[in-house]
């Protein structure tokens, strides 16, 4: 029982005070916004006490070209184009960035380079609608697009044109 307690009296001062940082971070920002007495954290804050106690808050700016949050680069194609028409029209669109494009959608994987690539060759032939299961003829699908050229994966709108 000696060993647990060891441990504990080891590493229980950084959980309290960790607690007390992001507390007192909630409060002062719960009085900021009852009191209105100053303008609100916006979105990210930094805490550093490794020398006293210094606090910044920044405000990130979003871009609409993000690989993460951003609308995505928009595509047209044909409202009856297949995934192999959907590539070419890819690497066509983007060819400094693309070269041999793997592509995903929210209901999986659609194409994969590659040792898998085999398993996902029938998907060339089907038309890019039923792959991503779509109803509508007038909506948008999101596509998952990564290549050996890019470092992040690129988000690309479909924009079908009948």
């Amino acid at each position: 029982i000696s060993l647990p307690k060891g441990v504990v009296k080891n590493i229980t001062p950084a959980i309290p005070s960790t607690n007390a940082i992001v507390a007192a971070a909630c409060v002062t920002e719960t009085l900021k916004l009852v009191t209105t007495c100053s303008p609100g954290m916006d979105n990210y804050m930094m805490f550093n006490g490794s020398r006293g106690v210094y606090t910044h808050t920044v405000a990130y700016e979003k871009k609409d070209d993000c690989v993460a949050c951003g609308s995505g680069k928009t595509l047209e194609v044909s409202g009856h184009a297949t995934l192999d028409d959907v590539l070419k029209a890819l690497v066509e669109s983007f060819p400094g960035e693309l070269q041999n494009p793997s592509v995903s959608h929210e209901s999986g994987n659609l194409y994969l380079r590659g040792v898998l690539e085999s398993a996902y060759a029938k998907n060339l032939t089907e038309s890019i609608r039923n792959l991503c299961q779509l109803t509508s003829p007038d909506e948008t699908v999101m596509l998952a697009v990564n290549d050996q050229k890019i470092k992040h994966t690129m988000r690309v709108r479909l924009v079908f044109v009948w």
